[in-house]
């Protein structure tokens, strides 16, 4: 980041941002008026928003309400952002105001200059891209971010914590077959031998996946449609939040 500034517009005014980064005038107003700690908001909640973004720019497409180019800047943008490529260009803190709106807004401004450095426009010029009218389209934050929540929370569950329950029941039955004929003092909550102990705790643990699995499915119900009070009925159709 070098000491360079360019000049944002946004509804409140004009703010310096540093020359070179992809956020914008919100972005960097809540940097400057929530200068709280380290506390930075987790990548996984930034690339579920990410494809957020992009479901909503096909939808939105489809609708009519987006061009043809607006929705390929911003899917094309959005998809570089959930592969973790400009994890750099989210410093907001955990701390802010509202529902998240912040963050919300700090997605928004980078695909949307993520979209004017692809179609040879300067950063900040909102153009072809705009990041409310066009990238946060039929949107709320009050939706996007428990969405966006489910969403990480359900990636989790599928990369993270069933294959790492997979390996310990894995473990639990090596250690059961390789304990299998070692006796151990018997105890009121444990089995009699250190085999059948192991077994016992490969079978509780093989019961897990089902239930996380059922989670996993309730946590990709995400709730969607624009609902903010003032957004219905203004930016969001009946189609959109059938969709």
């Amino acid at each position: 980041m070098t000491d360079l500034v360019r000049i944002e517009h946004d509804s409140m005014g004009t703010v310096e941002v540093p020359a070179d980064v992809l956020w914008g005038a919100q972005t960097q107003r809540s940097l400057l008026n929530f200068a709280i700690s380290d506390d930075r908001m987790p990548t996984e909640l930034i690339h579920a928003l990410a494809l957020i973004k992009q479901a909503a720019a096909s939808v939105n497409f489809r609708l009519g309400v987006l061009d043809e180019t607006q929705r390929d800047l911003i899917i094309n943008a959005a998809s570089a952002i959930a592969a973790g490529l400009h994890d750099d260009q989210f410093p907001l803190r955990v701390w802010q105001t509202g529902s998240g709106t912040h963050t919300n807004m700090n997605v928004n401004e980078v695909i949307s200059n993520l979209s004017s450095q692809a179609s040879g426009e300067p950063l900040g010029s909102h153009r072809p891209v705009h990041p409310n009218d066009h990238v946060n389209r039929s949107q709320s934050t009050n939706d996007a971010f428990p969405s966006a929540i489910h969403i990480a929370a359900a990636e989790g569950i599928t990369k993270q914590l069933l294959p790492e329950l997979e390996r310990l029941i894995e473990a639990f039955n090596n250690k059961s077959n390789a304990w299998s004929e070692i006796i151990k003092i018997g105890r009121t909550h444990l089995q009699d031998k250190a085999g059948k102990q192991a077994s016992t705790q490969a079978c509780t643990q093989a019961s897990k996946p089902a239930s996380q699995q059922a989670c996993k499915e309730k946590e990709w119900q995400a709730i969607q449609a624009g609902r903010q009070e003032g957004n219905q009925g203004i930016q969001v159709s009946k189609q959109g939040e059938e969709r």
